[in-house]
């Protein structure tokens, strides 16, 4: 099936080299892949430049107000749980105004996939700093650098009891597309967050795909579930190779997950699938609650007559 199909008629505006356009394309490469019809396929977005990519599929679509499109997608989501439902986001739309949005749909298990498009910068409102803003940062709104530390939107997804969790960057096509498939292919909420430098407002955020550390050292650590790690042409295990696997314990592994996740650019950024677990899915849950609730209904109406 051609990608075609969910690509729409309208322009598509971006700045020049904006890696939304990236994100435009792979995403519909993988829609088509899946084989599904584009009347099969719901996008939701906030606000912010990644929230106008609804515009540009030819699908369902739902251009929402500022940090709300969790909540629009839950809505979704109850309706038709088992609909292709994909968010689409920005590290200031779900990291601020939508932060406590983004975090319950992660802790419901929502069935929906939420792209979180990373840039460290608000872009549509011309550069400001946002969440994700390192510290020196220099900004429209910190013009002598960012003071606070910096939130990472996937050590929040883990922490609030997420079921998926992936990054990759932009310009890793071949890494995205394999994310996407994982994670439309999973049952819950699924979180991809997309480094991606802003070329207006903050160009040099994210080293490329390509390049090294002054050592000569690739610049990204790839990891995929198993808590093996890929630099360069080394693989190691990053657990204590004495560590004791009959003991291992969830809080170990969340700890080791959420220590990963915060590897920044003054070290090496990690990329891959950190995590992924198969819990019941919101509406499963909601249903069971529906069905305690009309038990004790018909219990209160039978103690009444």
């Amino acid at each position: 099936m051609s990608r075609s199909i969910f690509l729409s008629d309208r322009d598509v505006r971006w700045c020049p080299g904006c890696g939304d356009y990236a994100v435009l394309k792979y995403l519909s490469d993988v829609l088509a892949e899946k084989g599904w019809k584009s009347d099969e396929v719901v996008v939701v977005s906030g606000i912010g430049c990644a929230s106008r990519l609804p515009y540009y599929l030819s699908s369902y679509g739902f251009h929402t107000i500022h940090g709300r499109a969790p909540t629009i997608a839950t809505g979704i989501a109850l309706a038709n749980p088992n609909l292709p439902l994909i968010v689409i986001t920005g590290d200031g739309d779900a990291c601020s105004i939508g932060l406590h949005h983004f975090l319950h749909a992660v802790r419901r298990n929502v069935n929906m996939t939420i792209l979180l498009l990373n840039n460290r910068v608000y872009g549509l409102t011309k550069g400001q700093t946002s969440p994700t803003s390192v510290v020196g940062q220099k900004t429209k709104t910190d013009q002598e650098g960012s003071v606070a530390k910096p939130l990472c939107p996937l050590t929040m997804v883990l922490s609030a009891g997420g079921t998926w969790a992936g990054r990759c960057l932009d310009v890793d096509g071949v890494l995205m597309k394999k994310l996407l498939h994982s994670a439309f292919d999973h049952k819950g909420t699924s979180v991809l967050e997309i480094y991606q430098n802003c070329p207006v407002f903050n160009m040099d955020s994210f080293p490329s795909k390509s390049s090294q550390n002054e050592r000569g050292d690739p610049a990204y650590v790839s990891v995929w579930l198993d808590h093996k790690l890929q630099w360069g042409d080394k693989s190691f295990n990053a657990m204590n190779q004495s560590w004791d696997k009959s003991k291992e314990t969830d809080v170990y592994q969340g700890s080791y997950l959420q220590a990963l996740s915060l590897l920044s650019q003054d070290y090496v950024p990690a990329v891959g699938l950190f995590y992924q677990k198969e819990e019941p899915i919101f509406k499963s849950r909601a249903s069971i609650c529906e069905n305690g609730y009309q038990k004790a209904c018909e219990k209160l109406l039978s103690w009444h007559s």
